[in-house]
């Protein structure tokens, strides 16, 4: 299932690699954290974010596994 989150309402779920499109294009792997006093954050390219300052920023973001679900279990 190919599922892009273009609505920004929801934030991904910590622990979960997600794949990013950020408004200039660019596209990276990123992951929700959680920090030692519980809250989450975006670690994405070695640096950290809080998901309300990149959120304006990001076109659209998927859970990896779910978009490349059929490419995964084509070996199975």
């Amino acid at each position: 299932m190919k599922r892009w989150h273009k609505s920004m309402k929801r934030k991904p779920k910590v622990g979960e690699d997600i794949l990013i499109i950020w408004t200039n294009n660019d596209v990276e792997i990123g992951q929700m954290m959680i920090d030692e006093f519980g809250e989450s954050y975006l670690f994405c390219n070695s640096d950290s974010y809080d998901w309300k300052t990149v959120e304006p920023i990001i076109k659209q973001w998927a859970y990896v596994d779910k978009y490349f679900e059929k490419e995964l279990n084509a070996g199975s």
